[in-house]
């Protein structure tokens, strides 16, 4: 189903199915290539980020659903901390001058992303409209998976439009997309900062969850300030079921989650 089709879907079906929202499935972002082309240059990815309005995208392609990310995870998630400081702001000016100081005006930048989930494409088409309107020169190419990660080891990109899945413990995010010796890490963004590679070691140690919070909290505002990605929207997802279906309640992410409810609380009447 579409993120359109969901806007109706509950009140269209509302004899046939019963439907619930899941708050937080995944979280997508723009991931830049620091290792080689215009990226490398933090000004460029400043530039970048001032040109991308975050509410647009999630009106345009996510139908109002979901919310705005400005770390990796949403306000429903245990794991939220609002003590992130945030990514720079739309503001099309800002983005103008960041590119002149780098003196990178007219910077071509090869943009890829898969063709699905659709919203991978969608996003980038409108980030590739946002960055060509204030003075970069934006190739959009849309690869499979197999042509894509072959682009990403091959480092023959600048950026991706792409999203993760959502992960019960931050260091399932952090450790593999974040921590400077992660394969993932080396293969997509080539992300490397101490501080960071120090408080992720931190927190994999800590026993206090407060304590973990705050960490987690300060490597995203790294991650906003380095900007070796973008965080762009938390997706959501609605399901539907059947109206015998009983005690079902949606985990934080989803239907068959090993944890927080799900379908190992519901019977069939």
């Amino acid at each position: 189903m579409a993120y359109a089709d969901a806007v109706d879907f509950a009140r269209k079906y509302a004899g046939q199915f019963q439907t619930w929202e899941v708050p937080t499935l995944a979280t997508s972002f723009i991931l830049f290539n620091l290792d080689r082309g215009p990226f490398t240059d933090r000004q460029v990815r400043l530039a970048a980020a001032h040109a991308i309005d975050h509410e647009a995208i999630k009106q345009a392609v996510f139908q109002g659903r979901g919310e705005v990310a400005r770390g990796f995870y949403a306000p429903a998630s245990p794991w939220y901390s609002d003590g992130v400081k945030p990514w720079p702001a739309y503001d099309p000016d800002r983005a103008k001058f960041w590119l002149r100081q780098a003196r990178a005006v007219g910077t071509e930048v090869a943009l890829q992303a898969l063709p699905t989930p659709p919203y991978m494409q969608q996003t980038a088409e409108l980030v590739q409209a946002m960055w060509t309107e204030v003075g970069f020169k934006v190739r959009f190419n849309i690869y499979d998976e197999v042509a894509l990660n072959q682009k990403r080891r091959e480092r023959a990109f600048d950026a991706d439009s792409t999203a993760a899945s959502y992960r019960w413990d931050p260091d399932g995010w952090f450790s593999r997309q974040i921590l400077s010796t992660a394969p993932a890490t080396k293969t997509n963004s080539g992300f490397h900062n101490e501080q960071a590679d120090r408080l992720i070691a931190e927190a994999r140690r800590a026993a206090d969850r407060t304590r973990r919070l705050d960490l987690y909290a300060a490597i995203d505002s790294i991650v906003n300030a380095e900007l070796p990605l973008l965080y762009l929207h938390h997706l959501t997802l609605l399901e539907a079921g059947s109206r015998r279906l009983k005690g079902y309640q949606p985990s934080v992410s989803g239907a068959f989650s090993i944890r927080g409810g799900g379908i190992r609380t519901a019977w069939m009447e």
